[in-house]
């Protein structure tokens, strides 16, 4: 499944909106979210009675328990998979050993197998689902748990089947529910079978705590179904589809990474009007208005087919055309090749691994080289040796082989050792503090209570008189400090950077703090799950001298034009990676914009910001900051920042202060439901009811400094 778009109604207002998508869908998929989540937590109360009840037949040791949640969505590659393998099982008796765990009645019932009902999943990454998949493992006396996608019990331990790193490999928000549900089922596997050497090694990349634990790869098959159709099969079909008898498939949804628009830039740079048609399977049933002016005059027909329809198509077209940036396998090329199709593939990935030397490869960019492909394919000597070798090269992929390497890796995952814990990045908490002793309680308790195992916490205190030291004192173990006169808080800094050791530096003021206590485990976590991000940053919390949300301040994703403009990244909600600072970290000369100048330096040395969807810390509002005491200084700070960095307003730009501010304060209010009900800096508990009044009825608050209209 994908996060990109919800339905046709999504599609379509991201196509012809996408500032609004972007400000939009936010809002919807948190709302949705909600409702789904007290849906499926209802579900599953039903579902965990009747688990404890269910009494299961005595089956042959290892005892598998298969989670058929993937069958939820019948006609995705994912199901194709695990169809075809538990057809292999049923027929090799490998059945007897697995329990299947049917999402409302989606899964195939085949013989040999036992099932037990389960409701459909309406949320992802709930420990009501995991809880419940442990009740399953516990009825059925799992030796061993796994999931169709990538759901995951509490204790019992599982194999992964890994069919791509999509959402890792072009830089999707993995901190999105479905993501994160992905990492924990990576993370806590005993064994993994990929489905290309391609994926892999992607899985060792992403995800280098995996090295060292049984990895195996099992190569996809071809169905049965998929076998050259007669002639009279392809002229109905062209006919029910009103295709010309020269015609090109294209497979699967056309935006992002399955490379549409290289296909509709080769069709627009023809110098004649196209001589063929276009069958585009799958993805939005309309053509999208830009592709369909690059198609100009062709015959373009959207469909959606079934096996035997899908057979018959491949089997009279020139060729498929399969043009993906990026596929875990690429079972489509080898299907196409089963029903006589030649085929025409980008060379990227794992896509060799599917395509041998039995097709003609393109680049990812190079309409001009599709065009001479396509010309070339249709060549009749060309497609005849293509055909041959295609057929001879398919033939090579079955799903017996398939589903052997996969029981033969369950087999060996039952007396897998529990993988030990990955190596993980020391984080470094740097805190300037100055007279700071009210609020430095509630930041020293806001990073001791993170659940991650490995953060220090260094306090640089500037000399201070109001009890600050003892504080530290009664921190114990849990703070290294040092109490001397500093320059000012860049100083301060400077000072406890020097001091640190960790791979990932986060500063916190000491009146600030972190939001949870799971803040810096998924920080963390977004790190070494993408290696070329440099600064990663979420969403803050506005809290008032009692420590009382006022409000959520919704970050935007990271631009480069809009950082240029104004400091929207929180320095308390940022952390980045000790290779891309240096010493000084920070430039004393600038003692109030000194994190919005190294933004800017780090942006200006090409580094990669990214925003991940959830809060991570709060900015406190009282008395004594510097925000509320000394603004002249800010006005200085900026001036040199618009010399030395380019940084300024565009005109309207009281208009752009208002604008910016009233859509950040209501993006604010769709973030309310991620507010946990135990924050790391205070026992109180805050009524969401009450946050979503002052978030979006009570303006009480004046426009950010770095917006007044009336500073340069």
């Amino acid at each position: 499944m994908t996060l990109r778009a919800n339905g046709d109604a999504g599609r379509r207002l991201r196509d012809s909106a996408p500032a609004l998508y972007r400000t939009v869908a936010p809002a919807a998929r948190a709302a949705r979210r909600c409702v789904r989540v007290a849906l499926d937590s209802t579900d599953v109360l039903r579902a965990r009675v009747a688990v404890r009840s269910w009494s299961a037949s005595e089956a042959p040791r290892p005892r598998i328990v298969l989670d058929a949640v993937g069958f939820e969505e019948p006609l995705t590659g994912i199901a194709r998979v695990w169809r075809a393998l538990m057809t292999e099982w049923s027929r090799t008796g490998f059945s007897a050993h697995v329990t299947v765990l049917d999402r409302g009645a989606t899964a195939p019932r085949l013989p040999g197998f036992t099932y037990l009902d389960l409701p459909r999943v309406r949320a992802a990454d709930t420990t009501a689902q995991r809880r419940l998949l442990q009740d399953a493992c516990d009825a059925a006396g799992a030796d061993l748990f796994v999931s169709t996608a990538y759901s995951t019990p509490l204790t019992t331990p599982s194999l992964l089947l890994v069919l791509d790193f999509t959402p890792e490999h072009l830089g999707w928000d993995t901190t999105e529910p479905a993501w994160r549900e992905k990492r924990r089922a990576v993370e806590r596997a005993v064994a993994y079978v990929s489905i290309s050497r391609n994926t892999a090694s992607d899985l060792a990349r992403f995800y280098p705590g995996t090295r060292g634990r049984p990895s195996d790869v099992a190569l996809l098959g071809v169905d049965e179904v998929f076998h050259p159709a007669a002639m009279d099969e392809v002229s109905a079909l062209r006919a029910r589809l009103d295709l010309p008898e020269r015609y090109f498939v294209f497979m699967g949804h056309r935006d992002g990474y399955k490379n549409a628009e290289l296909l509709f830039e080769a069709i627009a740079g023809l110098g004649a009007e196209p001589e063929f048609g276009l069958l585009l399977v799958g993805g939005a049933p309309e053509l999208e208005p830009r592709f369909s002016q690059a198609a100009r005059d062709a015959t373009v027909r959207v469909v959606t087919l079934d096996d035997d329809e899908l057979r018959t198509a491949l089997s009279g077209a020139v060729a498929l055309l399969y043009l993906s940036r990026y596929e875990g396998f690429g079972l489509p090329i080898i299907e196409a090749m089963a029903c006589g199709c030649p085929v025409i593939s980008t060379g990227g990935s794992s896509l060799p691994e599917a395509a041998g030397h039995a097709a003609i490869t393109v680049g990812e960019d190079d309409p001009q080289g599709l065009r001479a492909a396509m010309q070339r394919v249709s060549d009749p000597d060309v497609r005849v040796d293509l055909v041959s070798q295609g057929l001879a090269h398919s033939a090579e992929f079955t799903w017996t082989r398939t589903a052997s390497v996969v029981q033969a890796a369950m087999e060996r995952a039952v007396s897998a050792p529990t993988p030990a814990a990955p190596a993980a990045p020391l984080v470094s908490i740097l805190t300037p503090s100055f007279n700071q002793a009210t609020w430095l309680p509630d930041n020293l308790r806001s990073v001791a209570c993170q659940t991650y195992p490995r953060v220090e916490h260094i306090v640089a205190d500037g000399g201070s008189i109001d009890g600050s030291v003892a504080v530290l004192e009664a921190a114990g173990d849990t703070v290294s400090w040092v109490s001397e006169p500093d320059t000012g808080q860049p100083d301060a800094i400077n000072k406890a950077f020097r001091q640190s050791s960790g791979d990932i530096i986060g500063w916190i003021n000491s009146d600030d703090a972190y939001f949870d206590c799971r803040v810096v485990a998924d920080i963390v976590a977004y790190f070494v799950t993408h290696p070329e991000v440099d600064v990663v940053f979420g969403h803050l919390a506005q809290i008032d001298e009692h420590g009382t949300i006022v409000w959520l301040n919704w970050v935007p994703q990271f631009s480069n034009r809009l950082l240029r403009i104004v400091n929207f990244i929180g320095q308390p909600v940022a952390f980045i990676r000790r290779s891309v600072l240096s010493d000084p970290m920070l430039d004393e000369t600038y003692h109030f914009a000194m994190d919005y100048e190294l933004w800017l330096r780090l942006q200006a040395a090409g580094r990669r910001f990214h925003r991940i969807g959830r809060i991570t810390a709060v900015d406190r509002h009282q008395a004594t900051r510097k925000s509320e005491t000394i603004q002249h200084v800010l006005v200085s700070d900026l001036g040199r920042l618009a010399q030395t960095h380019g940084r300024g307003y565009p005109r309207g730009k009281r208009a752009l202060s208002w604008g910016f501010y009233t859509w950040r304060r209501f993006m604010g209010g769709f973030l309310i439901p991620r507010v946990p009900r135990a924050l790391a800096f205070t026992d109180a508990r805050t009524s969401r009811w009450a946050l979503l009044r002052r978030q979006w009825f009570s303006w009480n608050k004046a426009w950010p400094s770095d917006w007044d209209p009336d500073r340069r």
